[in-house]
């Protein structure tokens, strides 16, 4: 289902493949400031649906094939 919601447009590989987000993890309290998000390190969605546990091993094959396939010169806009 992942693979499908990931691979629905081609209009928007770029973002999916090549453009990394920060992601908001948790708040903590600062004197100064007030509340601050604490984000985890940028990554693409690509890479998030890589972590363990997301995606079946067939699932994965079928989003590094999609990968592969793409033409990052065709992508610039």
């Amino acid at each position: 289902m992942a693979v499908a919601v990931l691979a629905d447009s081609p209009v928007n590989d770029r973002p999916k493949f090549f453009t990394s987000t920060k992601k908001p993890i948790s708040c903590k309290n600062n004197q100064n400031v007030g509340r601050t998000r604490v984000c985890d390190k940028p990554r693409t969605p690509f890479q998030r649906l890589l972590d363990p546990g997301v995606l079946s091993p067939a699932e994965e094959r079928e989003l590094f094939e999609d990968r592969d396939g793409l033409k990052p010169g065709e992508l610039a806009c």
